[in-house]
C-alpha cells in the first residue's frame, strides 16, 4: 500500500458501493442505498483538499498534474465501459434506443452527462432503469469539482496563503451550497440532485474534514461509531420519495465526515480484508454494476430474486476484471509515459468515443441494423417528440381559433389528431397543456411550480376569445385522482384515502362547471393505462426472445374500475352544468378488452400515451365538436 493510504477511507468507499449496489437491484433493506453516492462525494473532497493542500504548502502543486492523475484513475475504465455498450447497442438496441445511447456516451465521457439527465427525466423516475448510462451523472459532478477546486484554492492560497483563510473558504461554500441544496430541493428537485452548486456542499463537507483533522481525535472510536450509526440510519430509513439531496443529505454526509475525523485505521467497520478487497474494487464495480440492473430491466426479471442474485454476481466479476486489466494496467502503461503522452492519448481515446457517441445520435441510431418491422414497433416511441409544455399557449392550423385544448401530455398527445380534424384550412386550435399538471382549478403538485398557474393561463386564453369557442380538456384524471401527486390549496391535511379521491374528484367536477358557464365545454374519458410499455414491451418480445406476440391486452373491468371515480364526476358535470363527455373506449376497447395494437402498429408510445396511430382513431370525436360549433 502507498504512503499515507488510509484503510477506513478504502473501507468507506466499500460501504458506499455496496449501498449503491443493493439498492439498485432492489434488495430489501436497502431503500435509501443511494446515499452511498454522497459517501464518495464526502471521500473525493477529502481527498482532492489533501492532494491540494499539500501540493500548496510545499509549492509544488502543478494543475496539469492533478488534473492528469483524476483522468488516468476515472477515464480508462469509463473508455471501455462506454465502448462495450456502443459494440452491444449496434447488435441489440432498436434506432431509438441506440439513439439516446449514443448521446448518453457523448455525456458521460465529456463528464456533461448530469446536464444531460436533468433535462429527460429524474433519477428516481420509473424508466430510469433503462437508461444503460445514468450512473455516470456522479462522475460528471465530481469531475466538473475537480476542474474547479485546484483553480478556487490556488487564487485564494495566492492571496491568502493560511490554512484558516482556506477553512473559512471551505465553510462559506459548504454554508451556500447547503442552502440551494435545501432550496432547489423544493422547487427544482431534477436540478438539485444533478447539479454541482447542490452537490458541492457534500464534497467541500469532506475537504472541511480534512483541514481541521490534524490529529487522531480523543474518543475517537465515539466518533466512528456514531459516523456509521448515522450512514446505517441513512441507508435504511431513506427511500426514493424522499426528497434528495436537501436537508435529508446531512446525515449521510454528517455521518462519513465523523468516520474521516475519527482516523480508525484498524476498526472491525472498515479495515478488514473485505473492505479492503471491495473498497479498491469501488470504481469498476460502480461502472458495471448498473448495465447489468438495465439489462435485468430489458430482459423483465428486475425483481427475479435468483437473477438478481446472479447480475449481482456478474457485476462483482466484471469490476474485478475492469480493476485488474483496465484500471491496473493503465496505471502501469501511463507511469512510464511522460506528461504530453499520457495528455495526447486520452484526450485521443475520449474524442474518438465522443465523435462516435455524437455521430450516432446524429444518424438517429443508425437504421438498418435490425429488421424494418422491428424498428417500426419501437419507433413508435418517438410519438413522444411532440412540442412539450406549452402552458401559456401553443396555436396550429389555420388563424381562426375554433377550440381551445387544455390538459397534460395526454392532451399533447392528441395534437396531430385534432389537426387532422379541422374541417376547413383556414381553422386552427390553442394548446394549453403542461407535463404533470392536473386540469383541476384550485389544486397543484408539490414540487411542480409550473403547474401552479396551469388553470389560469386556460382562463387567461379564454377572456381573449369569443364565448363560443368551445373548450376540450383531455388529461389523465385517474392518476391525479389515485397516485395521490395532487394537493388541495388552503388545506393542509385531506383526510384519508377515500376522502382525498372524493376532493379531487369534486374539484374536477368543479372547474367543469365552472368553464361551461361562458362556453361550450368537452372532455375526453381517460385512455386505457395498459400497464406496460406497448412498443416496447411488444419490440422487445419479438426481437429478443422471438415471441410472436401480436397485441397487448387489458380486461376491461380493470380499466372501468380504475378510471370508476373520474367517470362518476364527469357524469355528474354532464347532469348539473351541460358538459360533453367524449369516450374514447369504443375507439380503443372492444367489449371485454382493451388493445394495445391495430394492425401490426402500436396505439400507444409507452403504457398510456397514444401513438399518432391511436389518437388518429378518436378523430371521429373531435370531428362533433366542430360539427356542433362551427357553421359551414
Amino acid at each position: 500500500m502507498s504512503k499515507g493510504f488510509r484503510q477506513d477511507i478504502n473501507g468507506l468507499r466499500a460501504w458506499a458501493v455496496v449501498a449503491v449496489i443493493l439498492f439498485h437491484f432492489g434488495v430489501p433493506g436497502f431503500s435509501g442505498g443511494f446515499v452511498g453516492v454522497d459517501i464518495f462525494f464526502v471521500i473525493s473532497g477529502f481527498l482532492m483538499t489533501g492532494i491540494i493542500y499539500k501540493g500548496l504548502v510545499d509549492q509544488s502543486f502543478s494543475i496539469l498534474k492533478f488534473y492528469l492523475a483524476r483522468a488516468k484513475r476515472i477515464i480508462p475504465a469509463l473508455l471501455v465501459l462506454c465502448t462495450v455498450l456502443l459494440a452491444l447497442g449496434w447488435v441489440y438496441l432498436p434506432a431509438v434506443e441506440y439513439e439516446q445511447l449514443g448521446k448518453h456516451v457523448f455525456g458521460a465521457i465529456t463528464f456533461l452527462s448530469n446536464f444531460i439527465f436533468r433535462s429527460e427525466s429524474g433519477y428516481f423516475h420509473p424508466t430510469s432503469d433503462e437508461t444503460w448510462l445514468l450512473h455516470t451523472w456522479s462522475l460528471s459532478v465530481e469531475w466538473q469539482f475537480y476542474i474547479l477546486l485546484p483553480l478556487v484554492l490556488a487564487v485564494i492560497w495566492r492571496i491568502f496563503p493560511s490554512r484558516n483563510t482556506l477553512l473559512l473558504s471551505y465553510i462559506a461554500g459548504i454554508i451556500i451550497s447547503l442552502y440551494l441544496s435545501i432550496i432547489y430541493t423544493n422547487i427544482k428537485p431534477t436540478a438539485a440532485y444533478y447539479y454541482l452548486p447542490t452537490r458541492a456542499w457534500e464534497m467541500l463537507a469532506g475537504g472541511f474534514v480534512f483541514l481541521i483533522a490534524k490529529n487522531k481525535p480523543r474518543h475517537s472510536k465515539a466518533y466512528e461509531i456514531a459516523g456509521f450509526s448515522c450512514i446505517i440510519l441513512a441507508i435504511c430509513v431513506f427511500n426514493t420519495q424522499t426528497p434528495w439531496p436537501g436537508w435529508e443529505a446531512l446525515l449521510p454526509v454528517i455521518g462519513t465526515c465523523l468516520v474521516l475525523y475519527a482516523k480508525e485505521e484498524n476498526s472491525y467497520f472498515s479495515a478488514t480484508r473485505a473492505h479492503n478487497v471491495i473498497g479498491s474494487l469501488s470504481y469498476s464495480l460502480y461502472l458495471w454494476h448498473w448495465p447489468i440492473v438495465v439489462g435485468l430491466t430489458y430482459a423483465g426479471h428486475k425483481d427475479t430474486p435468483a437473477l438478481i442474485a446472479a447480475g449481482i454476481a456478474v457485476s462483482i466479476i466484471l469490476g474485478w476484471a475492469s480493476y485488474r486489466f483496465v484500471e491496473m494496467k493503465s496505471v502501469a502503461i501511463y507511469s512510464k509515459s511522460t506528461k504530453s503522452t499520457t495528455l495526447i492519448s486520452i484526450t485521443s481515446a475520449v474524442a474518438l468515443i465522443a465523435l462516435a457517441g455524437l455521430s450516432i445520435n446524429h444518424l438517429k441510431g443508425v437504421y438498418g441494423r435490425l429488421p424494418t418491422e422491428i424498428e417500426n414497433i419501437f419507433d413508435t416511441q418517438r410519438d413522444s417528440a411532440i412540442p412539450h409544455n406549452c402552458q401559456k399557449g401553443c396555436s396550429y392550423g389555420g388563424s381562426d381559433v375554433a377550440l381551445v385544448l387544455f390538459g397534460d401530455s395526454h392532451a399533447e398527445s392528441i395534437i396531430h389528431s385534432l389537426e387532422h380534424s379541422m374541417p376547413r384550412k383556414d381553422l386552427g386550435f390553442i394548446a394549453i397543456t403542461a407535463t404533470g399538471c392536473p386540469p383541476i382549478s384550485g389544486t397543484f403538485i408539490k414540487n411542480k411550480k409550473r403547474c401552479d398557474n396551469h388553470h389560469q393561463n386556460l382562463i387567461i386564453q379564454l377572456d381573449k376569445l369569443p364565448a363560443k369557442t368551445p373548450v376540450l380538456i383531455t388529461a389523465s384524471l385517474s392518476s391525479y385522482i389515485h397516485d395521490g401527486t395532487v394537493e388541495i390549496n388552503n388545506e393542509v391535511s385531506v383526510g384519508n384515502k377515500a376522502e382525498y379521491q372524493s376532493k379531487i374528484a369534486s374539484k374536477l367536477k368543479h372547474t367543469l362547471c365552472q368553464l361551461a358557464q361562458s362556453r361550450p365545454v368537452y372532455i375526453t374519458t381517460p385512455t386505457p393505462e395498459m400497464l406496460v410499455n406497448v412498443p416496447k414491451f411488444i419490440g422487445r418480445s419479438t426481437f429478443y426472445y422471438n415471441n410472436s406476440i401480436t397485441d397487448i391486452l387489458l380486461d376491461m373491468e380493470v380499466h372501468t374500475e380504475r378510471n370508476r371515480i373520474a367517470l362518476s364526476a364527469l357524469a355528474k358535470a354532464k347532469a348539473e352544468c351541460g358538459i360533453n363527455i367524449l369516450e374514447t373506449t369504443p375507439y380503443l376497447c372492444k367489449k371485454t378488452h382493451c388493445t394495445g395494437m391495430r394492425d401490426g402498429a402500436a396505439l400507444y408510445f409507452d403504457d398510456d400515451h397514444l401513438s399518432q396511430t391511436g389518437a388518429l382513431l378518436l378523430i371521429p370525436l373531435f370531428t362533433k365538436i366542430f360539427k356542433d360549433n362551427i357553421s359551414n
